[in-house]
């Protein structure tokens, strides 16, 4: 019985000195630890193959899909759209105006700010075509622009240039320094804008 008790207390004797050292050996401060939480973000909210539809006065008005949408909360609240997006425009008879597509993008809800990246595609419904890198669009004031290199092509041609300001269903656009063009009728053409 007596080497029973040996046993138990060599045990207890080894479980307490291990309890000792993790706690002495742990340090946790709980302002490091929040600096690490905070170095890197985390979504409050993931969705797959998202799909959201804005109305104004019960009329859709814009559909936005996504592979892959991240709502973020912190200081300014944001949504990160990542592997493609397409954000179409509609009219008011709900007949569609123009879809705006690329690879990446953030909006900033607060300040009705969607910024488009990596491949865009913006196609009105004349079959004319945008293609840059990026794209801002300013729901607010119905204001698309970029300052990155522009291609437009249509059924009269391509149009090249840098910078490019258009209204939100790319019916009406100036491009902003234009650097080449092909084929393109020159009463279409009018100290570089295009008119519907």
């Amino acid at each position: 019985m007596m080497v029973y008790f040996k046993n138990i207390n060599r045990i207890v004797h080894y479980f307490s000195l291990l309890f000792c050292l993790l706690i002495f050996a742990c340090k946790n401060d709980i302002k490091e630890v929040q600096k690490m939480i905070d170095a890197k973000e985390f979504p409050i909210k993931t969705t797959y193959k998202a799909e959201y539809f804005y109305t104004d006065s019960g009329k859709v008005k814009n559909k936005l899909f996504s592979n892959k949408l991240e709502r973020f909360a912190g200081d300014t609240n944001y949504t990160k759209l990542t592997n493609g997006f397409s954000l179409s425009f509609f009219d008011d008879n709900q007949k569609l105006e123009a879809t705006l597509t690329a690879k990446n993008g953030f909006i900033i809800d607060s300040k009705n700010y969607m910024e488009a990246k990596d491949s865009v595609v913006f196609v009105n419904n004349k079959g004319e075509k945008l293609f840059t890198e990026q794209l801002i669009w300013m729901q607010d004031s119905d204001l698309v622009y970029t300052t990155k290199p522009v291609t437009i092509t249509s059924e009269n041609g391509v149009l090249y240039g840098k910078g490019l300001r258009s209204n939100q269903n790319f019916s009406k656009y100036k491009i902003l320094n234009t650097t080449g063009s092909a084929d393109f009728e020159k009463d279409k053409i009018q100290g570089n804008e295009k008119n519907k």
